[in-house]
């Protein structure tokens, strides 16, 4: 029986990645002949949260607390298991397999989340899409080599009536269009150091990460307050921190990520060792093939970490390497959020994180996965 479809509003690529960029859209690629990647099937709440989200603070955080406590949070705002249910039918009937079905990997998919992640490849990316649905290659007008689709998607009648309103794709492939800048006259720049930190010189000072929290920001874990081996430190509970792909990972031949945290505590002057736990269902790896001035991740890492152990010496850090590589994933942050969000294992009481998302969606697009916890602040820390 011929699938029928429902088009989505506001889908189009740009709408995707490239919001308010003024770019026009790609035209005149090559159809990708073979390719693979996951995408989020996200579905509406089982209620709507919208006079949940316009009480005030202490309004919502009692409600929140109420159904928490009754054990009723997510079976009120988050999926309706029937209609997931539906959803997860619908795929099979269609032979699109979901990632949970390949093996172990590093997605969150559940009821609670309101996630699906299922595999695509050049086979049925149309018959989720629709038949009209091609991904291209082509260049950007500033260069970058992207995967790009034309128009808007679409997506089966039957996963629309379940309730599937979002979408997310775990790609590298995707990049932002922009309007090529062409060849503007250059801004004149005096000689010389552009701020005060550029012209610091030998006057800079090489501090550690709590002492420029207590002397410049006047952070209130200070002394013995902070030093774990006062006997007065205040305890800190977990701390989550997005570190999509690298996790912990570290060069062949290196010293463990324990000894190496523990040094660094040594240097800074904390004499206990760190609780590092690592959360990586779906690998993780070192980057060994970054040239800089490229952005390198694992630095990125290092730089997160070494912040938050001394600022927060007592608080265990759980660090989430997101889908990691296993079953085609390719690590968006995206993914690393999720597991945060939903890790009731470890449950952190804070998520930080310095990656961000390359695609800059508009703010009407269904590619959005507008309805992923992390755009209700009710995830279950």
């Amino acid at each position: 029986m011929p699938i029928s479809y429902t088009e989505l509003p506001d889908s189009t690529y740009l709408d995707f990645t490239s919001y308010r960029s003024g770019a026009a859209p790609l035209s005149g690629g090559t159809p990708v002949a073979h390719f693979s990647m996951n995408v989020a099937l996200v579905l509406d709440r089982a209620n709507d949260p919208t006079a949940l989200l316009d009480s005030n603070w202490g309004s919502r955080q009692q409600q929140l607390a109420a159904l928490n406590q009754s054990g009723t949070l997510w079976s009120t705002y988050g999926a309706d298991p029937t209609k997931y249910g539906a959803v997860l039918d619908a795929l099979h009937a269609d032979s699109i397999q979901t990632v949970n079905e390949l093996g172990a990997n590093g997605y969150v998919s559940s009821v609670e989340s309101r996630t699906i992640w299922v595999h695509l490849d050049e086979t049925n990316f149309t018959t989720l899409f629709g038949a009209g649905a091609t991904l291209f290659s082509a260049t950007t007008p500033t260069g970058q080599t992207t995967f790009y689709w034309n128009g808007n998607l679409s997506l089966p009648d039957a996963l629309v009536s379940a309730g599937v309103s979002g979408l997310w794709f775990d790609s590298g492939r995707f990049e932002a269009v922009l309007p090529n800048p062409g060849g503007g006259a250059q801004a004149a720049m005096p000689q010389g150091s552009q701020s005060l930190g550029n012209s610091a010189g030998s006057a800079a000072t090489n501090i550690f990460p709590q002492q420029i929290a207590d002397e410049y920001y006047n952070f209130p874990l200070s002394g013995a307050l902070w030093d774990p081996s006062s006997g007065s430190a205040v305890a800190t509970k977990a701390i989550g921190l997005v570190e999509p792909g690298v996790g912990t990972a570290l060069p062949a031949g290196s010293a463990t990520f324990q000894t190496l945290i523990d040094h660094y505590r040594h240097e800074a002057g904390i004499s206990s060792s760190a609780t590092v736990v690592t959360v990586d269902g779906g690998g993780q790896a070192y980057p060994d093939n970054i040239v800089p001035p490229a952005f390198n991740p694992a630095g990125e890492r290092s730089l997160d970490v070494g912040v938050v152990t001394a600022i927060n010496p007592q608080s265990p850090l759980i660090v989430y390497a997101g889908s990691g590589t296993a079953q085609g994933a390719e690590f968006n942050t995206f993914t690393a959020y999720q597991s945060a969000f939903w890790d009731t294992t470890h449950n952190p009481e804070v998520v930080t994180s310095s990656f961000g998302f390359m695609p800059q969606t508009a703010s009407t697009t269904k590619l959005t996965a507008k309805s992923p916890s992390m755009n209700l602040v009710i995830g279950p820390l």
